[in-house]
């Protein structure tokens, strides 16, 4: 299942590559759910169950273990982030989410891409480390 592959994840490895490998299991772990809902849609089984209380739950304790999972992933990393870790982990599994997601149109972002775009932005980044914010301007 999913929680083997996760624990598999060398946490030796620099964040980036963590991440990278988490989120590949969990691109995996989804597209099989995603796959199982179309044949079990294509047999004519009812997909939309009412949600109970007890499915709600699961549910939510299943983020909070994916937000555990990947709070232990990251570590003391946590320090190298801008955002609170929370909203970081939130992106990183929105973005995973739509990057498998039959109905959206994602499925040529790789696991690395996403890690990238969340972990430094999409902004294009300078190519000299020359340029410190105290010279610009400076001629």
């Amino acid at each position: 299942g999913g929680k083997a592959a996760w624990a598999a994840v060398d946490p030796d490895l620099p964040l980036r590559e963590r991440l990278a490998a988490a989120v590949t299991v969990m691109q995996t772990h989804l597209q099989g759910i995603f796959a199982l809902m179309s044949v079990l849609q294509s047999s004519g089984q009812p997909l939309h169950r009412p949600m109970d209380a007890k499915a709600l739950r699961r549910r939510q304790e299943g983020t909070a273990e994916l937000d555990e999972a990947f709070n232990a992933l990251i570590g003391d990393d946590v320090a190298l982030l801008r955002i609170p870790v929370k909203n970081f982990i939130g992106y990183l599994r929105m973005l995973t989410l739509s990057s498998v997601h039959p109905m959206l149109d994602g499925q040529d972002a790789t696991a690395p891409e996403l890690v990238d775009v969340v972990l430094e932005g999409a902004l294009a980044r300078p190519t000299t480390a020359t340029t410190s914010p105290s010279s610009r301007g400076k001629k």
